[in-house]
């Protein structure tokens, strides 16, 4: 999507690994005040274990396991 850009340009998001969602912006309700929520993925492929220290050659070195969401928010 077009706005994806414009979205990452807005918010300074500088990182190549960040990945918007295909909805990238919501609004939700908590505790009686309005947000809106921008929907990404931080994705990226590794150079090497952070355990073992195994290097990651290919995508058949290392796989990635799940993904772990996070709430961020956002300063001036």
């Amino acid at each position: 999507m077009a706005y994806t850009h414009s979205i990452k340009k807005l918010l300074n998001i500088k990182d190549p690994n960040v990945q918007l969602a295909e909805v990238p912006v919501t609004k939700e309700k908590k505790k009686d005040q309005e947000y809106l929520v921008v929907h990404g993925k931080l994705t990226y492929r590794p150079s090497c274990c952070k355990l073992c220290g195994v290097k990651n050659n290919s995508y058949q070195d290392l796989i990635k396991h799940g993904t772990k969401c996070s709430t961020l928010t956002l300063t001036h």
